[in-house]
């Protein structure tokens, strides 16, 4: 029996009004024992996947890559308010993937993530000429599975 599944997703990225700025870099030696790379959420230049687009062209491959666990198709199941976290390092890949408004369902969860693990390289975001890792945070609207 074929299901259909009914998709909206109203994805917007919650992002800084504007970018984060950094002390100076301290020496090579203190660089060191320093704390992890701060991660930023606004850059000058936001990471991009290939073939540029923006973070429509994000939304668009994360939409593409969800593969929704089958359900009982007597059942209509809709879930809203899910939001998600990601990672963009400094080499471009994709990092620390994380539900942070869970759909309460860990299979919907688990797809989501899924997706997001697997989108191709970026090339990474700029702040001051340097390149730097950036946090993206989404938010689905309403995904309705019927």
């Amino acid at each position: 029996m074929n299901r259909l599944v009914t998709i909206v997703w109203l994805l917007t990225a919650t992002l800084g009004a504007c970018a984060q700025q950094e002390a100076p870099a301290p020496p090579v030696a203190a660089r060191q024992k320093l704390a992890p790379e701060k991660v930023y959420t606004y850059v000058e230049q936001m990471p991009q996947l290939p073939g540029d687009g923006g973070q429509q062209a994000i939304v668009n491959e994360i939409q593409k890559r969800t593969r929704f666990p089958s359900i009982d198709t007597s059942k209509q199941m809709r879930y809203s308010g899910i939001q998600y976290t990601f990672v963009v390092d400094s080499t471009g890949k994709v990092c620390d993937a994380a539900m942070v408004v869970s759909s309460d369902n860990l299979a919907v969860d688990q797809a989501i993530l899924d997706a997001v693990r697997s989108l191709p390289k970026f090339s990474p975001g700029k702040q001051d000429g340097r390149i730097v890792p950036v946090r993206f945070i989404f938010n689905i609207g309403c995904i309705l599975v019927r």
